[in-house]
């Protein structure tokens, strides 16, 4: 039996996501940029033993709490 999966055991946590300082944008003013260079980027990133502190930074317990 697989628990959090079944209907016999529900999952006790459920995900939250609060979003703060959402601001609408129209299409007009979107720019694109060099596409390459984020992908570059995004390379980078992946390879970085740090991305999950620079991803997630408000965790609870986490050493710089933003």
């Amino acid at each position: 039996m697989l628990y959090g999966l079944s209907h016999e055991v529900p999952s006790k946590f459920k995900t939250v996501i609060v979003i703060n300082s959402i601001e609408r944008i129209k299409i007009d003013e979107v720019e694109y940029g060099n596409e390459e260079s984020d992908i570059e980027k995004f390379l980078l990133l992946a390879e970085s033993p740090l991305k999950f502190k620079s991803i997630a930074p408000t965790i609870f317990g986490h050493d710089n709490i933003k």
